[in-house]
């Protein structure tokens, strides 16, 4: 059974639509009464290359103790946000129950980036590092485990959109990528059932599926829109492959930011996307 929480994060990136993401949903959508876990405000260290540090660990540690609680009544954690950064907070609530613990990362982001690659500073561009164990102490060692996944368990797909660093950070690892345009060009059935057999050794699966993943065209309601990408039935169908063929151990659907979703469009598609998944 999926229990459904959100956290309307933007300390990540620092977007302030974020922070109505999910009060949007749920006056929107009032049948699905996402549990809400607020941001939690602290005082900051000002560093450039980890904006908002200290916030962001205890969000995402409240966040973890939310996910970890959901796990160990047996259910499946369905996390709606907010920035990426979120799923630190997921991930490491869930690797406390879990052992052999895979992730499929469905992002036009590798979000791989740490405190010493990053362009930004911003923490949702880290998370993938961060639960392998890699990068600022505070984040790596939320829940007290430092190594959450294993390179060799996660999968980035759809990527299109990676920094110089982090695609050093990806052949360093050896980090299985199947970009948006492998993706067209070899075609979304056979990536996926690849996906499959590379990830055979895992417990279960993590999903994390960033909304700027899709074309930003037809989904226009995210913070860091990129150039191409999957339209809805695409979206469907890598669910529908997802859901079917792995042990599924929780799951995230984040960037959501109402702001920039200015035909309802977005909402409309994140509605939809987490009926299918409650209706399996």
């Amino acid at each position: 059974m999926y229990e459904l929480i959100g956290c309307p994060m933007h300390l990540g990136v620092s977007n302030k639509g974020l922070q109505q993401s999910i009060n949007s949903l749920n006056v929107r959508y009032p049948d699905l009464n996402i549990k809400k876990i607020d941001e939690i405000i602290v005082p900051e260290e000002n560093l450039k290359n980890l904006k908002n540090l200290n916030s962001v660990v205890a969000t995402c540690t409240s966040i973890a103790k939310e996910t970890n609680a959901i796990a160990k009544r047996g259910n499946i954690p369905l996390f709606v946000g907010g920035d990426h950064a979120s799923a630190i907070g997921t991930i490491s609530g869930v690797a406390n129950n879990v052992k052999g613990l895979g992730l499929i990362w469905v992002d036009a982001h590798s979000d791989i980036n740490t405190d010493v690659s990053t362009i930004s500073g911003n923490i949702h561009g880290m998370p993938v590092s961060v639960v392998m164990g890699y990068g600022e102490e505070k984040l790596v060692n939320i829940c007290e485990i430092d190594t959450k996944i294993l390179p060799q368990n996660i999968v980035l797909f759809g990527v299109r959109d990676m920094d110089p660093l982090e695609k050093d950070i990806v052949e360093r690892l050896n980090i299985k990528v199947y970009t948006y345009h492998e993706v067209i060009e070899r075609g979304l059935e056979v990536c996926l059932k690849e996906a499959k057999d590379y990830l055979s050794n895992i417990t279960k699966l993590h999903i994390s599926f960033d909304l700027d993943v899709m074309n930003p065209e037809l989904i226009k309601g995210v913070s860091v829109p990129v150039k191409d990408g999957f339209n809805e039935q695409e979206v469907d169908h890598i669910f529908d492959f997802l859901l079917e063929e792995f042990p599924i151990s929780s799951i995230d659907i984040v960037e959501y930011n109402p702001i920039c979703d200015t035909d309802l469009h977005t909402a409309e598609f994140t509605y939809s996307l987490i009926q299918k998944i409650l209706d399996k």
